[in-house]
């Protein structure tokens, strides 16, 4: 009984590692989605899941770890595309399997009417996740911490990395719940209107590197209180937001 106590602390800690956005901000992205998918959209979404709301399936991708059969059969897909300082997404796309061969792979299933309902729709529920982790600039981050994770820093005084500050920190701080952050994202969103729309995954790397760069830019002493909200929850809102309508945009166009 106390080793499995200590197994279930120790997943609890795993989950809290590994989750991009956290639960919450992929919930939140997908709660814009759903409000911008059009009728086709969400019938077909209904035919393959059971129902077209989808922040049910947000985090689906990475709670499928504790399967481990089907776990193993979907194979290692890597949640995330490492970029050195100086590299571009079209430098570092054929350097090593990333989520963006992920993503084209998966998108190429649920379009193809041809593949079985199963195998589809696995591809909507990993592409629901993987839209959204591209949006999550720590996910295109250098190689050589591991996108932040081995660089220690503290929020308001406890011991944490810069990417689970990316992760769950910032979004934590504000305390919203999945819907009430996709509203604050919809209004605080500092996003161009006329470069919000495009579903070419490239573009939406490229953004998310240069974030990554001015995000190593300004990690300072590594002590994150106040001034680190201030100056990033728009950037926060901003991705979130372009990661939730671009979803809707990818599956309104696959689904027809």
């Amino acid at each position: 009984m106390k080793n499995r106590i200590i197994f279930t602390l120790l997943l609890a800690v795993w989950a809290q590692l590994v989750l991009a956005w956290g639960s919450v901000g992929h919930r939140a992205i997908a709660e814009i989605a759903y409000e911008n998918l059009d009728k086709k959209a969400k019938a077909e979404i209904v035919e393959l899941l059971g129902s077209d709301y989808l922040p049910l399936y947000a985090n689906w991708a990475d709670e499928v770890k504790s399967d481990k059969g089907q776990f193993k059969a979907l194979g290692k897909i890597p949640h995330y595309i490492n970029m050195t300082e100086d590299e571009t997404f079209e430098m570092a796309k054929d350097n090593k399997y990333s989520i963006y061969n992920a993503y084209e792979e998966q998108l190429a299933i649920l379009s193809d009417k041809n593949k079985g309902d199963e195998e589809r729709c696995i591809a909507l529920k990993l592409l629901v996740h993987f839209i959204a982790d591209m949006h999550q600039p720590m996910h295109c981050g250098r190689p050589e911490d591991r996108g932040g994770n081995d660089i220690k820093v503290t929020w308001f005084g406890q011991s944490t990395n810069l990417h689970r500050v990316w992760d769950s920190d910032l979004i934590n701080y504000t305390k919203l719940s999945y819907s009430e952050l996709a509203t604050f994202a919809e209004y605080y969103s500092i996003a161009d209107d006329g470069k919000i729309h495009t579903t070419d995954p490239a573009i939406w790397l490229n953004e998310s590197k240069v974030i990554a760069d001015d995000i190593y830019a300004n990690v300072g002493d590594g002590k994150f209180y106040y001034s680190y909200p201030y100056k990033y929850l728009e950037t926060v809102y901003t991705q979130i937001e372009k990661a939730g309508i671009r979803m809707a945009e990818v599956f309104n166009a696959a689904l027809k």
